[in-house]
């Protein structure tokens, strides 16, 4: 399995971390390494995460 990211992913994720940027600038570095860690186990467990109910994946 491979990982695409979109281009609304991309955008939603520079929102996000703008935001984040804006409350604790610190964060943004702990927030990026646990999502990233997060992505990398989707190939070995796709079926471990479901499709947002919120966004149209």
């Amino acid at each position: 399995m491979q990982i695409i990211y979109k281009k609304t992913f991309e955008k939603q994720l520079l929102h996000i971390i703008n935001y984040i940027a804006q409350d604790k600038p610190s964060a943004i570095i702990k927030f990026a390494n646990e999502l990233e860690k997060l992505i990398f186990l989707i190939p070995d467990n796709p079926l471990k995460y479901k499709s947002s109910i919120y966004f149209n994946n």
